[in-house]
């Protein structure tokens, strides 16, 4: 016969703990390191672990991202080494919660000279992972390519056929199947915009899907697609007087 024992639950009180400076020692990951020592203004504490995450990925063997950097040979420079210092040239140069902490040459140290803050997606397409491809006399990333307003497939489905050996441009043009259920952008009137958001424009007066349909399977033009109302075809009679 098996017995059980119930364990009894004990409750212990957590310390908080600073995160450290830099002391070319590192305690292992510092998430869930509390802050409520440090002396920064609440809104900046998003970049004191922006200046730890990057200090952690540079010296710490055991942190997840070392292999990418730290044995890359990618280094934080001595007068980050500190975060102060680190804090001040961020709110400096233009530091806001949307943007992410980016070097501008990948191969390069963690610098003053060689950091910026930017978009998500400009961080994105500045990895060395990019594939790059060539069209219509111009150079992108596939993501940036997923992107332009001639682009009629998804970023998934672009790349799959790159990688098939498709002719750059038809790859980009050829409209996929799945490709009039997304919200792509549409360029009409000089102005670029999705298509929810020419929905919601005062020239246009019908419904998503009969844009949809009119752009990517009738291949109406953008203006007329918009512009034409349901009433206006000549098989429909309005305003008939009653005999």
């Amino acid at each position: 016969m098996t017995t059980w024992k119930l364990a009894r639950k004990t409750t212990a009180t957590k310390t908080p703990l600073r995160a450290p400076e830099f002391s070319g020692e590192f305690p292992g990951r510092i998430k869930g390191v509390f802050l409520l020592e440090h002396d920064m203004p609440e809104k900046h504490q998003r970049l004191y672990w922006i200046w730890a995450a990057m200090i952690q990925r540079c010296s710490n063997p055991r942190c997840r991202g070392f292999t990418n950097y730290g044995a890359r040979g990618i280094f934080v420079c001595e007068e980050w080494k500190g975060s102060k210092p680190f804090l001040e040239w961020a709110i400096a140069n233009g530091y806001d919660r949307s943007l992410q902490l980016d070097r501008i040459d990948n191969d390069g140290p963690y610098c003053p000279s060689n950091c910026q803050f930017v978009t998500r997606s400009q961080n994105l397409s500045h990895t060395r992972h990019n594939v790059f491809a060539s069209a219509f006399g111009e150079t992108k990333t596939l993501r940036q390519w997923s992107r332009d307003v001639r682009c009629r497939c998804s970023y998934r489905r672009l790349g799959t056929r790159i990688r098939r050996g498709w002719n750059t441009e038809r790859a980009i043009t050829t409209i996929a199947k799945d490709f009039v259920r997304r919200d792509c952008l549409v360029v009409a009137f000089g102005e670029t915009k999705r298509l929810r958001e020419w929905i919601a424009d005062s020239r246009c007066s019908i419904s998503v899907n009969t844009l949809r349909a009119r752009l990517f399977k009738l291949n109406w033009s953008p203006e007329q697609a918009i512009a034409t109302s349901r009433l206006e075809p000549a098989f429909r009679v309005c305003n008939k007087e009653p005999f």
